[in-house]
């Protein structure tokens, strides 16, 4: 997606250590949370096989659930009240008897229940392992993508660090994670890569770090994205990039 010139630009400085983000790069979070939702409507709330009563409720869990990690990261609220409100909607919005409590533990149950890899993603990370040290940077609850980790125990054992948001008080794209990731790699901004699908948490936050970026992402790249970053929709397209 990006021109020869980028190619150029790496080989005359290869960065000397790659962070990958974790969900919707490596691991496919998106679907793991629609296939979640989709049980909790059938199993738990009794919706039946209704397409579009299904697809009212993931929206409704996505909508809600994007703007309370917003919250959490301005520390308007606190990782229970998250937890606690999420699916206090759900159990508003479609009259169910169910607590919060019993949505949560049986959404967090499946959601683990559906974790896969990103097509071709985990295959790519240790071709790059094998070439560069490698890192993970990824927002979340630590209980819950130490368990990803745990669930693929690649990930883990072929990086250098391991940065989750909870355990260092930063969300992504802050720029204080990037520097305590920029600590625990060794090296300066400006030879690290960062791969991720967000453009605001990933991209932006790399490049206000002053690291470069690889952006993962099936959306029209837009006019003027800064010339270090890599845009790409296929990870045979990263690989390419970074072989040179």
């Amino acid at each position: 997606m990006r021109s020869k010139s980028d190619r150029a630009d790496l080989a005359a400085s290869p960065p000397r250590f790659v962070y990958f983000d974790l969900d919707d790069t490596l691991l496919d979070h998106s679907a793991a949370e629609r296939e979640a939702l989709r049980d909790v409507a059938l199993e738990l709330l009794g919706l039946g096989n209704d397409s579009p009563i299904i697809e009212q409720l993931q929206h409704a869990y996505h909508d809600r659930n994007r703007d309370l990690w917003a919250d959490y990261a301005a520390r308007r609220i606190t990782k229970d009240e998250l937890r606690r409100k999420r699916f206090e909607h759900i159990a508003d919005t479609f009259a169910t008897a169910a607590t919060w409590t019993e949505l949560d533990s049986f959404y967090m149950n499946r959601y683990a229940d559906h974790w896969r890899p990103v097509d071709g993603a985990l295959s790519l990370f240790e071709w790059v392992a094998d070439r560069y040290p490698v890192g993970i940077i990824t927002n979340g609850f630590a209980s819950t993508q130490h368990a990803k980790l745990d669930r693929f125990p690649m990930i883990r054992e072929v990086s250098r660090a391991v940065i989750i948001s909870e355990e260092v008080g930063h969300l992504k794209p802050d720029r204080r994670l990037f520097l305590h990731a920029e600590q625990a790699a060794g090296e300066r901004g400006d030879s690290i890569l960062y791969v991720g699908d967000s453009l605001r948490s990933d991209v932006e936050g790399a490049l206000a770090a002053g690291w470069r970026a690889a952006w993962f992402t099936e959306r029209e790249v837009p006019v003027g994205l800064a010339a270090n970053v890599f845009a790409f929709r296929k990870w045979r397209e990263f690989q390419q990039y970074l072989a040179g």
